[in-house]
């Protein structure tokens, strides 16, 4: 599995954790066992990936498919070698992997900018603010 799948499936598993807090878990009043989720959430939708039975079991088994003997029979073997397509090669082709690193690496700094804003903001509302004695 790549660093790539096991990034995609994290986030995905972040994603699902996150929608099933603000459904269920956002109006609970144990604020322990929401701050118990949150906390969890992150650790295990980084093991998700890892686990031998989960998508990437999926993935082992779609492989063997298509690496099977039959496959190789029907589309690699025909007579003399040759499979009667022409194989051409393209103009313009698009590397998918790149755009996705692409959009992954955009996502990034957006939110690394967001952040940096947030806490610029933060700094200035506390720099306006005023101390109130409290006697």
């Amino acid at each position: 599995m790549t660093f790539l799948q096991i990034y995609l499936y994290a986030n995905i598993s972040i994603l699902f954790f996150w929608m099933f807090y603000r459904i269920f878990l956002r109006n609970v009043k144990h604020f322990q066992a929401g701050r118990f989720y949150i906390l969890s959430a992150l650790p295990g939708s980084l093991a998700i990936p890892f686990l031998q039975n989960g998508i990437s079991g999926f993935i082992k088994s779609h492989e063997t498919i298509v690496n099977s003997s039959l496959y190789n029979f029907i589309y690699l073997t025909t007579t003399n070698g040759y499979s009667g397509e022409q194989i051409l090669n393209p103009i313009f082709s698009i590397d998918f992997l790149s755009v996705v690193k692409t959009f992954i690496l955009i996502g990034a700094i957006a939110s690394s900018a967001w952040i940096i804003l947030s806490h610029i903001r933060i700094n200035q509302l506390i720099k306006k603010s005023r101390l109130l004695n409290s006697e």
